[in-house]
Protein backbone atom coordinates (compact mmCIF):
# COMPACT_ATOMS: atom_id res chain seq x y z
CA UNK A 1 0.00 0.00 0.00
CA UNK A 2 1.37 3.42 -0.98
CA UNK A 3 0.78 6.60 1.00
CA UNK A 4 1.34 10.02 -0.58
CA UNK A 5 1.65 13.48 0.91
CA UNK A 6 1.26 16.97 -0.48
CA UNK A 7 2.84 20.01 1.16
CA UNK A 8 0.03 22.37 2.15
CA UNK A 9 0.84 25.95 3.09
CA UNK A 10 -1.00 28.95 4.44
CA UNK A 11 -1.46 31.60 1.80
CA UNK A 12 -1.52 35.38 1.72
CA UNK A 13 -2.87 37.74 -0.91
CA UNK A 14 -0.29 39.76 -2.80
CA UNK A 15 -1.29 42.77 -4.89
CA UNK A 16 0.00 42.88 -8.42
CA UNK A 17 -0.05 46.22 -10.18
CA UNK A 18 -1.40 46.98 -13.61
CA UNK A 19 -4.78 45.28 -13.83
CA UNK A 20 -5.38 45.32 -10.09
CA UNK A 21 -5.42 41.53 -9.85
CA UNK A 22 -4.37 39.72 -6.71
CA UNK A 23 -2.39 36.51 -6.48
CA UNK A 24 -2.53 33.86 -3.84
CA UNK A 25 1.01 32.96 -2.86
CA UNK A 26 2.36 30.30 -0.54
CA UNK A 27 4.33 31.04 2.60
CA UNK A 28 7.84 32.40 1.95
CA UNK A 29 9.77 29.84 -0.05
CA UNK A 30 12.48 27.79 1.66
CA UNK A 31 14.44 25.55 -0.65
CA UNK A 32 16.99 25.44 -3.47
CA UNK A 33 17.19 29.15 -4.31
CA UNK A 34 19.96 28.56 -6.86
CA UNK A 35 17.60 26.35 -8.87
CA UNK A 36 14.78 28.89 -8.61
CA UNK A 37 17.19 31.56 -9.83
CA UNK A 38 18.19 29.41 -12.80
CA UNK A 39 14.54 28.85 -13.72
CA UNK A 40 13.91 32.60 -13.32
CA UNK A 41 16.53 33.08 -16.03
CA UNK A 42 14.67 30.50 -18.14
CA UNK A 43 11.48 32.57 -17.78
CA UNK A 44 13.34 35.64 -19.02
CA UNK A 45 14.67 33.63 -21.98
CA UNK A 46 11.16 32.38 -22.79
CA UNK A 47 10.06 35.99 -23.27
CA UNK A 48 12.61 36.09 -26.10
CA UNK A 49 11.30 32.83 -27.57
CA UNK A 50 13.82 30.39 -26.08
CA UNK A 51 12.18 27.59 -24.12
CA UNK A 52 13.55 25.16 -21.55
CA UNK A 53 12.84 21.85 -19.82
CA UNK A 54 13.45 21.11 -16.12
CA UNK A 55 12.61 17.74 -14.54
CA UNK A 56 12.24 17.70 -10.74
CA UNK A 57 12.15 14.36 -8.92
CA UNK A 58 12.13 13.38 -5.27
CA UNK A 59 10.27 11.63 -2.49
CA UNK A 60 6.78 12.69 -1.32
CA UNK A 61 6.84 15.91 0.70
CA UNK A 62 10.36 16.91 -0.39
CA UNK A 63 9.12 20.17 -1.92
CA UNK A 64 8.51 19.53 -5.64
CA UNK A 65 5.11 21.23 -5.67
CA UNK A 66 6.34 24.01 -3.39
CA UNK A 67 9.20 24.75 -5.78
CA UNK A 68 6.96 24.73 -8.83
CA UNK A 69 4.44 26.99 -7.09
CA UNK A 70 7.25 29.43 -6.27
CA UNK A 71 8.42 29.50 -9.90
CA UNK A 72 4.85 30.08 -11.08
CA UNK A 73 4.27 32.84 -8.53
CA UNK A 74 7.47 34.65 -9.42
CA UNK A 75 6.60 34.43 -13.09
CA UNK A 76 3.05 35.70 -12.59
CA UNK A 77 4.27 38.58 -10.43
CA UNK A 78 6.04 39.98 -13.47
CA UNK A 79 3.31 39.14 -15.95
CA UNK A 80 4.23 35.64 -17.17
CA UNK A 81 1.20 33.32 -16.93
CA UNK A 82 1.38 29.71 -15.78
CA UNK A 83 -0.71 26.64 -16.57
CA UNK A 84 -0.73 23.45 -14.52
CA UNK A 85 -1.70 19.91 -15.46
CA UNK A 86 -1.85 16.90 -13.17
CA UNK A 87 -3.47 13.48 -13.01
CA UNK A 88 -6.04 12.29 -10.49
CA UNK A 89 -4.52 11.17 -7.20
CA UNK A 90 -7.00 8.31 -6.85
CA UNK A 91 -8.98 6.15 -9.20
CA UNK A 92 -8.48 5.59 -12.92
CA UNK A 93 -6.89 8.37 -14.95
CA UNK A 94 -8.55 9.69 -18.10
CA UNK A 95 -6.48 9.84 -21.26
CA UNK A 96 -4.81 13.24 -21.69
CA UNK A 97 -6.10 14.39 -18.28
CA UNK A 98 -3.15 16.69 -17.44
CA UNK A 99 -3.40 18.35 -20.86
CA UNK A 100 -7.15 18.76 -20.45
CA UNK A 101 -6.46 20.63 -17.18
CA UNK A 102 -3.93 22.86 -18.94
CA UNK A 103 -6.24 23.69 -21.85
CA UNK A 104 -9.27 24.19 -19.62
CA UNK A 105 -7.33 26.67 -17.51
CA UNK A 106 -6.14 28.50 -20.63
CA UNK A 107 -9.72 28.73 -21.93
CA UNK A 108 -11.16 29.83 -18.57
CA UNK A 109 -8.61 32.61 -18.15
CA UNK A 110 -8.79 33.86 -21.73
CA UNK A 111 -5.25 32.85 -22.65
CA UNK A 112 -6.94 30.82 -25.38
CA UNK A 113 -10.08 32.10 -27.09
CA UNK A 114 -12.40 29.45 -28.59
CA UNK A 115 -13.42 31.71 -31.47
CA UNK A 116 -9.80 32.00 -32.55
CA UNK A 117 -9.30 28.24 -32.89
CA UNK A 118 -9.69 26.57 -36.30
CA UNK A 119 -12.66 24.22 -36.46
CA UNK A 120 -10.34 21.30 -37.19
CA UNK A 121 -8.36 22.04 -34.02
CA UNK A 122 -11.53 22.27 -31.95
CA UNK A 123 -12.83 18.98 -33.33
CA UNK A 124 -9.54 17.22 -32.70
CA UNK A 125 -9.26 18.46 -29.11
CA UNK A 126 -12.87 17.54 -28.30
CA UNK A 127 -12.35 14.06 -29.71
CA UNK A 128 -9.41 13.45 -27.38
CA UNK A 129 -10.60 15.46 -24.36
CA UNK A 130 -14.43 15.59 -24.24
CA UNK A 131 -14.32 17.53 -20.96
CA UNK A 132 -13.31 20.60 -23.00
CA UNK A 133 -16.88 20.72 -24.33
CA UNK A 134 -17.59 23.01 -21.35
CA UNK A 135 -15.48 25.71 -23.04
CA UNK A 136 -15.30 24.82 -26.73
CA UNK A 137 -18.20 25.07 -29.19
CA UNK A 138 -19.30 21.87 -30.90
CA UNK A 139 -17.89 22.01 -34.44
CA UNK A 140 -20.04 21.38 -37.47
CA UNK A 141 -17.68 18.54 -38.37
CA UNK A 142 -18.24 15.45 -36.25
CA UNK A 143 -15.53 15.18 -33.60
CA UNK A 144 -15.95 11.41 -33.69
CA UNK A 145 -14.14 11.37 -37.02
CA UNK A 146 -11.02 12.60 -35.24
CA UNK A 147 -10.95 9.80 -32.71
CA UNK A 148 -8.09 7.32 -32.97
CA UNK A 149 -8.05 4.01 -31.07
CA UNK A 150 -4.27 3.82 -31.39
CA UNK A 151 -2.55 5.64 -28.52
CA UNK A 152 0.53 6.69 -30.48
CA UNK A 153 -1.51 8.18 -33.32
CA UNK A 154 -3.84 9.97 -30.93
CA UNK A 155 -0.91 11.40 -28.94
CA UNK A 156 0.84 12.56 -32.09
CA UNK A 157 -2.32 14.32 -33.22
CA UNK A 158 -2.86 16.01 -29.83
CA UNK A 159 0.77 17.09 -29.65
CA UNK A 160 0.48 18.54 -33.14
CA UNK A 161 -2.43 20.69 -31.94
CA UNK A 162 -0.91 21.61 -28.59
CA UNK A 163 2.50 22.87 -29.64
CA UNK A 164 1.13 25.69 -31.85
CA UNK A 165 -1.42 26.64 -29.16
CA UNK A 166 1.25 26.85 -26.46
CA UNK A 167 3.48 28.82 -28.81
CA UNK A 168 0.70 31.32 -29.51
CA UNK A 169 -0.05 31.77 -25.80
CA UNK A 170 3.64 32.19 -25.01
CA UNK A 171 4.18 34.75 -27.76
CA UNK A 172 1.13 36.78 -26.76
CA UNK A 173 2.10 36.77 -23.07
CA UNK A 174 5.86 37.07 -23.69
CA UNK A 175 6.50 33.71 -22.09
CA UNK A 176 4.55 30.87 -20.49
CA UNK A 177 5.34 28.64 -17.49
CA UNK A 178 3.93 25.14 -18.05
CA UNK A 179 3.81 22.84 -15.01
CA UNK A 180 3.28 19.10 -15.56
CA UNK A 181 2.93 17.63 -12.06
CA UNK A 182 3.19 14.04 -10.86
CA UNK A 183 4.37 12.44 -14.10
CA UNK A 184 4.84 9.18 -12.20
CA UNK A 185 1.08 8.59 -12.26
CA UNK A 186 0.16 10.20 -15.59
CA UNK A 187 -1.51 8.16 -18.30
CA UNK A 188 0.82 6.97 -21.03
CA UNK A 189 -0.98 8.93 -23.76
CA UNK A 190 -0.34 12.16 -21.84
CA UNK A 191 3.31 11.22 -21.46
CA UNK A 192 3.54 10.55 -25.19
CA UNK A 193 2.29 14.09 -25.77
CA UNK A 194 4.71 15.42 -23.16
CA UNK A 195 7.55 13.74 -25.02
CA UNK A 196 6.57 15.47 -28.28
CA UNK A 197 6.14 18.90 -26.65
CA UNK A 198 9.37 18.60 -24.66
CA UNK A 199 11.29 17.71 -27.82
CA UNK A 200 10.18 21.04 -29.33
CA UNK A 201 10.23 23.20 -26.22
CA UNK A 202 13.55 24.93 -26.95
CA UNK A 203 11.90 26.46 -30.02
CA UNK A 204 8.83 27.59 -28.03
CA UNK A 205 8.42 30.57 -25.66
CA UNK A 206 7.67 28.07 -22.88
CA UNK A 207 9.33 27.07 -19.60
CA UNK A 208 8.33 23.44 -19.07
CA UNK A 209 8.66 21.97 -15.56
CA UNK A 210 7.91 18.28 -14.96
CA UNK A 211 7.73 16.70 -11.49
CA UNK A 212 7.67 13.04 -10.42
CA UNK A 213 8.12 10.90 -7.32
CA UNK A 214 11.15 8.73 -7.93
CA UNK A 215 10.19 6.61 -4.93
CA UNK A 216 7.29 5.12 -6.90
CA UNK A 217 9.09 3.95 -10.02
CA UNK A 218 8.70 0.30 -9.02
CA UNK A 219 4.93 0.72 -9.32
CA UNK A 220 5.09 2.80 -12.52
CA UNK A 221 7.91 1.43 -14.72
CA UNK A 222 6.44 2.71 -17.98
CA UNK A 223 6.15 6.21 -16.58
CA UNK A 224 9.77 6.00 -15.46
CA UNK A 225 10.83 5.16 -19.02
CA UNK A 226 9.12 8.32 -20.25
CA UNK A 227 10.70 10.56 -17.61
CA UNK A 228 14.13 9.00 -18.18
CA UNK A 229 13.72 9.70 -21.90
CA UNK A 230 12.87 13.34 -21.16
CA UNK A 231 16.13 13.69 -19.24
CA UNK A 232 18.11 12.74 -22.37
CA UNK A 233 16.68 15.56 -24.50
CA UNK A 234 19.17 18.30 -25.46
CA UNK A 235 19.32 21.05 -22.87
CA UNK A 236 17.17 19.20 -20.31
CA UNK A 237 17.90 19.94 -16.65
CA UNK A 238 17.17 17.07 -14.23
CA UNK A 239 17.21 17.75 -10.48
CA UNK A 240 16.66 15.34 -7.59
CA UNK A 241 15.56 17.38 -4.58
CA UNK A 242 17.31 16.69 -1.30
CA UNK A 243 16.20 17.38 2.26
CA UNK A 244 16.66 20.78 3.88
CA UNK A 245 19.67 21.46 6.09
CA UNK A 246 19.38 22.62 9.69
CA UNK A 247 19.64 26.32 8.80
CA UNK A 248 16.87 25.97 6.21
CA UNK A 249 14.70 24.12 8.73
CA UNK A 250 15.13 27.11 11.06
CA UNK A 251 13.95 29.36 8.23
CA UNK A 252 11.04 27.00 7.53
CA UNK A 253 9.96 27.08 11.17
CA UNK A 254 9.85 30.88 11.02
CA UNK A 255 7.22 30.71 8.27
CA UNK A 256 4.80 28.94 10.60
CA UNK A 257 4.39 32.10 12.67
CA UNK A 258 5.31 30.26 15.90
CA UNK A 259 8.86 31.51 16.24
CA UNK A 260 12.18 30.20 14.96
CA UNK A 261 13.51 26.77 15.89
CA UNK A 262 16.89 26.75 17.61
CA UNK A 263 19.71 25.51 15.41
CA UNK A 264 20.53 22.54 17.65
CA UNK A 265 16.89 21.43 17.62
CA UNK A 266 16.76 21.92 13.85
CA UNK A 267 19.78 19.62 13.51
CA UNK A 268 17.98 16.96 15.55
CA UNK A 269 14.86 17.47 13.45
CA UNK A 270 16.89 16.94 10.31
CA UNK A 271 18.18 13.64 11.68
CA UNK A 272 14.63 12.49 12.33
CA UNK A 273 13.11 13.61 9.01
CA UNK A 274 16.01 13.67 6.57
CA UNK A 275 15.13 17.34 6.02
CA UNK A 276 11.82 16.46 4.36
CA UNK A 277 9.82 19.73 4.63
CA UNK A 278 6.41 18.08 4.96
CA UNK A 279 7.52 15.74 7.73
CA UNK A 280 9.44 18.51 9.48
CA UNK A 281 6.42 20.82 9.48
CA UNK A 282 4.24 18.11 10.98
CA UNK A 283 6.69 17.63 13.84
CA UNK A 284 7.09 21.40 14.33
CA UNK A 285 3.35 21.64 14.91
CA UNK A 286 3.47 19.11 17.75
CA UNK A 287 3.41 20.79 21.17
CA UNK A 288 6.60 19.15 22.42
CA UNK A 289 8.52 20.45 19.38
CA UNK A 290 7.10 23.99 19.26
CA UNK A 291 7.68 24.54 22.99
CA UNK A 292 11.41 24.01 22.54
CA UNK A 293 12.01 26.86 20.09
Amino acid sequence: RCVGYRLVARVERTHVGGNGATLRRPRPFVGPNELVGAIDADVEAAAAGRGSLTIIVGEPGIGKTSLMDEVAHRGRSRGTPSLTGRSSAVGPTDAFEPWAHILARALRTGLLRPAALPESTTASLLASMPVLAHWLPTPARDAEAHRSPERARAAFRVAGQLAPLLASVGRAARGLVLLFEDAHRADLASLDVLQHVAAEVRELPVVLLVSARNTEWAHHPRQREHVDALATLPGARCIELQGLGAADLCALSKTTGDGTLRLDLAARLRERTGGNPFMALQLMRQPDESSNR
